[in-house]
């Protein structure tokens, strides 16, 4: 029994005479970029898919929590046939994925969803609907304050010729 309390008090000395440690750059780098940015600023560019036509993406976000933003987002397309200009305001839900792996340690996914209006000119004919927008993203941090990504969006909208109008585009993002 004494050379169990003797280890165990060697052993609680030794703990306790430990310094903590620096905190290492690879440590930090995981931390830095975790911290909340109140506003956010996006800018895509990619295609439709269907009638390819070349699309520029934008959006401005207002940060409620780490998690949640607000705000517009602007997609303009040019086609040879086809042009599009669709506006619409809505959220963006965002999940850091730093917990899983050591590799996805800068990554985050975000999902998205939106309502506006678009206006399409296909052919020399305008139409201007409703539109529902939503969307997935998946995001890596380069610096604390910039992302790069690729993302794909849907908008569903209220007319009876082209019901859906998808696109793929690529992202870089920076937090203010």
């Amino acid at each position: 029994m004494k050379p169990f309390i003797f280890l165990l008090i060697l052993f609680a000395t030794s703990v306790q005479a430990q310094e903590p440690q620096a905190e290492t750059a690879s440590t930090a780098s995981t931390t830095d970029y975790l911290r909340y940015h109140p506003f956010s600023a996006r800018l895509g560019l990619g295609s439709t898919i269907g009638p390819e036509t070349f699309l520029v993406v934008g959006s401005v976000e207002g940060h409620l929590d780490r998690f949640l933003s607000l705000g517009p987002m602007i997609q303009i397309g040019k086609g040879s046939s086809r042009d599009l200009f669709i506006f619409t305001g809505g959220g963006r839900l965002t999940w850091p994925l730093f917990g899983l792996s050591r590799e996805l340690e800068r990554a985050e996914v975000s999902i998205q969803g939106g309502v506006g209006l678009v206006h399409r000119t296909v052919n020399d004919f305008n139409f201007n609907d409703f539109v529902f927008e939503t969307g997935l993203n998946v995001d890596v941090f380069l610096f604390d304050h910039m992302t790069v990504g690729i993302g794909g969006l849907v908008n569903i909208t209220s007319s009876r010729e082209e019901t859906v109008i998808g696109s793929l585009f690529a992202s870089a993002t920076y937090r203010l």
